[in-house]
């Protein structure tokens, strides 16, 4: 798992595949909260609003995620 903590941006593309998957959404939350406690940027991306995600998501993955910038982009 290291290679999730060591780069100093991690950029993660297609965040809705993980709606759903347990495992995956606790693994996620977990690197989430390490680069946070290490103060290292998480960039996330998403095809679909953290709204729409909400019953497909875990609620602390939700509420971690919802506790950074967001922007709305149509491109």
């Amino acid at each position: 798992m290291g290679k999730y903590w060591e780069p100093e941006v991690l950029v993660i593309d297609d965040l809705q595949h993980v709606a759903g998957k347990e495992a995956t959404q606790e693994e996620f939350y977990n690197i989430l909260k390490r680069r946070l406690e290490q103060k290292k940027l998480t960039v996330v991306f998403s095809e679909y609003t953290l709204t729409h995600m909400c019953g497909a998501m875990r609620d602390e993955l939700i509420h971690l995620l919802r506790a950074g910038v967001h922007t709305d982009s149509d491109i």
